[in-house]
């Protein structure tokens, strides 16, 4: 035998294992045990298909309580035994839950299969972050920058992606350029529409656990919705099992309630039959896997369990996290984002920019920076505004365009977002005469001045929940109309829907981004921002003015000055 050739086969048996053709799903089942029995898919079939799935970009989306976390530790640590020479990286959103899955789900795991352990003699690193295998390695961690830039990987995995930091995830993706197998899986449950692991699901193949029906052979996918449960005693006007409340429980038989065939409404449907299986909902896209596992994908649940959930939920006032967990379902409302139907309402019908607004009026500014900056010109009060002019303008030319604007109309006041692009945004301040604030998003007071050496005014500081509250309410209540936006309609409505209010029992709101088109939202926040900080500077304004005259020996202070203009006057008493 020739030395490449041995060569070759010594790479080859270095890099595989003798049991290569068992599916993962299969080489789990084989290998491993749970709390001294052998780890066994039988009561969750549908997890098998999981198991088994290998694709380079998988996405679950999953309710909670059927197994997955269990399934998913165990297909990566078979990952990393069975392969040699390869790295795995599995992410969860914290510190707190890491140490949670590496303490309770991983250690017991290695500890209890032999399959896992380290031949005679060999020493292998194992602690709660890193696992050595062989020549295999298993990094377990929470999302953070320092573990996404300093460990390549083979294999990603993801959970609880929807509690994570959605960029972190992002830069984790650099860690399989060099590798030759780059698998991405992701798992969760859902929070938002188009968030997170449902809008990874949406680009996917969308497969389904149907269900044939063995009365009429109709295929379908049972969902927690009326069209297919059946509870006795539940009145006919109650259309979404979400409104049962517990002055209706009395009435309801759940030990009586079933699963029906959504077509013949015969039942009750079996939903551990064993002729489920998984159907893709969109066959023609290869480039994407993606699960959905619902609480009717199994018999285990029940529905008299589910609608406990839900009044427990209920008494803690957060139906969202009923949705998510329970039924693994994104949920929105009029409440967290806001309705096409609103935003259309405070458009305008002509696109073009009103002729009749005196230039002379108090104008405001409001820009979102970025490599493309978005920004909003208006007139008006907090509680009657005019959205003027809607524009974007490179970082480049942003400086240069406001200069323009402020020799055009009467800018009193404007906010611009003071990161990442801190020494532009000052130099806007500057070149508007200090009217146009660099605002950052830090605290909880709703405006907060931050001063100088000198005392003067440097930039403003504002609640990033309340800002875009306001900016939100005066859609919902139509006190902005929206004007000059030219052929931007879509994309406007689209940024101002693009952000839904994440509200949780004992944690403070706060807005989230469903996928980072949200430019003009965060402009507008800042335009309406500069009206409230235009009036709370009134005050020191006037102060400042009156002793700019006094200084200079006037005596009487004109009406339409300004936001802190500097004067050659001042004789360096003022520099705002």
């Amino acid at each position: 035998m020739t030395r490449p050739i041995q060569d070759f086969l010594s790479r080859a048996r270095a890099r595989f294992d003798v049991d290569q053709a068992a599916s993962y799903g299969d080489w789990i089942t084989q290998n491993t045990l749970l709390r001294g029995r052998p780890f066994s898919m039988a009561k969750y079939p549908f997890q098998q298909a999981i198991a088994d799935d290998m694709h380079e970009n998988l996405s679950v989306i999953k309710c909670s309580q059927v197994g997955l976390t269990e399934v998913q530790v165990r297909k990566i640590l078979a990952f990393v035994k069975r392969n040699k020479g390869v790295n795995a990286i599995y992410t969860l959103p914290d510190e707190a839950m890491f140490k949670k899955v590496s303490q309770m789900r991983v250690k017991p795991c290695i500890e209890e299969n032999a399959v896992f352990q380290p031949e005679s003699g060999e020493k292998m690193v194992r602690s709660m972050s890193t696992m050595q295998f062989g020549t295999s390695f298993l990094l377990m961690t929470n999302a953070t920058e320092g573990a996404a830039t300093s460990t390549p990987a083979d294999y990603l995995v993801h959970d609880e992606v929807d509690l994570t930091d959605q960029g972190m995830l992002s830069l984790f993706q650099s860690r399989l350029q060099n590798s030759e197998w780059r698998i991405k899986h992701r798992f969760s449950t859902p929070t938002f529409f188009g968030f997170g692991i449902d809008g990874d699901y949406e680009v996917t193949d969308q497969r389904e656990w149907v269900i044939r029906c063995p009365y009429c052979r109709h295929v379908q996918i049972p969902d927690f919705t009326r069209d297919f449960v059946v509870i006795p005693g539940l009145p006919d006007d109650i259309e979404d099992l979400g409104h049962i409340t517990e002055s209706l429980m009395p009435k309801l038989d759940l030990l009586g309630a079933y699963v029906m065939c959504e077509r013949c409404h015969q039942g009750p449907l079996d939903l551990d039959d064993e002729g489920r299986r998984w159907v893709a909902q969109r066959p023609d896209i290869q480039h994407a896997r993606g699960y959905r596992v619902r609480p009717l994908s199994t018999g285990r649940i029940g529905i008299p369990y589910i609608i406990g959930q839900l009044l427990e939920y209920k008494r803690r006032d957060y139906l969202r996290g009923w949705s998510n967990t329970v039924l693994g379902k994104p949920y929105i409302d009029g409440n967290i984002r806001l309705e096409r139907a609103d935003i259309e309402a405070c458009i305008a019908p002509v696109p073009t920019r009103p002729d009749e607004v005196d230039p002379t009026r108090p104008h405001f500014l409001g820009i979102d920076m970025g490599a493309v900056c978005h920004l909003i010109l208006g007139v008006g009060t907090p509680e009657d505004c005019d959205a003027l002019l809607f524009e974007t303008i490179p970082a480049n030319d942003i400086v240069d365009r406001v200069k323009g604007l402020c020799g055009q109309v009467n800018i009193v006041a404007g906010a611009v977002d003071r990161h990442p692009y801190t020494p532009t945004a000052h130099d806007i301040f500057e070149v508007s005469g200090r009217k146009v604030f660099p605002v950052e998003y830090r605290g909880s007071a709703e405006i907060n001045i931050v001063f100088d050496e000198f005392k003067n005014p440097a930039y403003a500081q504002a609640d990033r929940t309340s800002l875009l509250d306001v900016a939100a309410k005066s859609v919902r209540s139509k006190r902005i109309t929206l004007c000059g936006y030219g052929h931007q309609k879509e994309t406007i409505i689209t940024h101002f829907r693009d952000n839904v209010r994440d509200e949780k029992p004992e944690s403070p709101a706060r807005w989230v981004k469903l996928k980072g088109d949200d430019h003009y939202f965060h402009a507008l926040g800042f335009m309406l921002f500069s009206l409230r900080l235009w009036q709370a500077l009134q005050p020191l304004r006037k102060a400042e003015t009156r002793t700019l005259y006094e200084t200079i020996g006037a005596d009487w202070v004109p009406d339409d000055v300004g936001l802190l203009v500097p004067s050659s006057h001042s004789q360096g008493l003022l520099s705002w």
